[in-house]
């Protein structure tokens, strides 16, 4: 292990000091590094900009936009992103008539989005796609929107992917040897339910055959992406239960999301080896930290439940650096998406891939859309191979994405901030060092268990042992059904 720690040291300084050309205007690396300096400048600002993209696609009016643009956007504008600046300016001057504010303001808040949403429509993204396959980059193409309500929005939702698929598939001849897509098995199914993992594996199933089948007639890669850690396990079991069934046995295009910053993250990646070990057909795992970590913690807090992340940002590192090994190394036919915009977790990833002598094919580097440019950059400058997850989709469905990735960005810990506040290559290639015993914010159940009263958690119904309890309990009571209970009144 020290050699490979010297080696990523080395890498990570190659990474960090390959000379790039200067950024422009028309360069997303130049609005990337503009973007966080105006929401990290001031955290009033940023919540309060923040808040108003967050509330954008909600109003339906230019009068409503107006007033909302007055009072949630600051009067100061000097730290704001300039086409933000443009909308404001215009509020208090004679031609700030509610609909020309709106077109303003529509014009800024796309302008902003298009920073990490790679279009509206496949076709529109093509000009995108087009650019990264130019400059070396493969891509995974995501459609925006998660929740899904109806069974309609469902079937829509897998018209929507199998057509993004096809578009891909026709456009490759110019384009990408290899075309992929990430599906989110909670766009395809409104029924999605961790307490019912039977049928909504089964559920799930039935539209995902259709999306894996094209994929493997058409030579095409399909990946599942991991959501919140209520799905996570849901998910993994829809995943496996597809490729076990006949179909799909020997389908070696089929990938899925696996997140580092989970408590049990290692322990559920040994389980997942194991199985692909058994099937002895290559999945590719993508690799990520994850980037629910602020939901995690309010849905851990507002039902009670034991938080389900590591709440310090090193051991997050430590555990992907981890796990990256043990996936480069293991036996089982795993390739690997090392998904990071950290110079450290790619030096470590490349150290580990030539300590190994693994193929070229059996790994790759993933970043996303409008983030990590320069290190997207450095990566294919040093012959890495690189594929972009890039989302598309219009902006009312990109709207929480587009605040996910702000806050992602913009976060204490981010290394993007770091690097782009001017971070040395010794801090950029750093070893990460994990507090020992970090603080862990205390769950609602925890501080009401202080009072006189105190709700009971929520029964977190995504965890197995849960279920257990609950169909024993519910066995219970079925003994009891049908007996005659006399009410108890006054102690009588």
């Amino acid at each position: 292990m020290d050699t490979i720690h010297t080696r990523a040291a080395e890498i990570g300084h190659a990474l960090h000091g390959n000379h790039l050309p200067a950024d422009t205007l028309l360069d997303k690396s130049w609005w990337e590094r503009h973007a966080l300096a105006w929401l990290t400048a001031d955290p009033a600002v940023k919540t309060r900009i923040l808040r108003f993209i967050d509330l954008y696609p909600t109003l339906s009016s230019p009068a409503t936009l107006l007033r909302h643009l007055r009072e949630y956007l600051p009067d100061d504008t000097s730290r704001l992103p300039a086409p933000l600046v443009a909308a404001i300016r215009l509020v208090d001057t004679p031609l700030a008539t509610p609909r020309a504010v709106a077109a303003v303001t529509d014009a800024a808040i796309r302008r902003i989005a298009r920073t990490f949403i790679a279009g509206a429509t496949p076709a529109e993204a093509g000009g995108a796609i087009d650019r990264l396959l130019r400059e070396e980059c493969a891509c995974t193409v995501d459609l925006l929107g998660e929740a899904t309500l109806t069974d309609a929005e469902g079937e829509a939702a897998l018209a929507r992917y199998r057509e993004l698929l096809g578009y891909l598939v026709a456009t490759r001849a110019t384009g990408d040897p290899t075309p992929e897509i990430s599906v989110k098995p909670t766009s395809l199914l409104a029924t999605f339910d961790p307490a019912a993992p039977v049928r909504s594996s089964a559920d799930a199933r039935v539209r995902l055959r259709p999306l894996f089948r094209q994929a493997m007639e058409s030579g095409a890669r399909i990946n599942v992406d991991m959501e919140s850690f209520v799905y996570r396990d849901l998910t993994l079991a829809t995943f496996t239960d597809l490729l076990e069934e006949d179909e799909f046995a020997r389908f070696d295009s089929g990938g899925i999301a696996f997140q580092a910053y989970l408590e049990d993250a290692e322990e559920k990646l040994e389980e997942l080896i194991g199985w692909i070990a058994r099937r002895d057909v290559p999945v590719r795992i993508r690799l990520v930290k994850g980037a629910y970590w602020d939901q995690e913690l309010a849905v851990a807090d507002s039902h009670g439940w034991p938080l389900p992340v590591r709440i310090d940002k090193e051991a997050t590192d430590a555990a992907f650096e981890r796990m990256t090994h043990r996936l480069m190394t293991c036996d089982a036919p795993v390739n690997i998406a090392v998904a990071t915009h950290n110079v450290r977790s790619a030096a470590w990833a490349l150290a580990v891939a030539e300590s190994a002598r693994l193929p070229r094919e059996r790994y790759e580097f993933q970043t996303l859309y409008g983030m990590g440019d320069d290190l997207r950059r450095r990566l294919v400058a040093y012959g890495a191979p690189v594929r972009v997850y890039a989302p598309v989709g219009e902006l009312t469905c990109g709207i929480a994405y587009l605040v996910r990735r702000l806050l992602e960005n913009s976060a204490n810990e981010s290394f993007l901030r770091h690097a782009a506040e001017g971070m040395t290559a010794e801090e950029a290639t750093r070893p990460p060092s994990p507090v020992a015993s970090p603080p862990r914010p205390r769950p609602l159940a925890e501080v009401e268990r202080r009072r006189t009263f105190r709700n009971e958690p929520t029964a977190p119904l995504h965890r197995p042992d849960e279920r257990e309890a609950m169909e024993k309990a519910i066995a219970r009571v079925e003994n009891l059904l049908g007996r005659a209970v006399d009410p108890v009144i006054g102690g009588a």
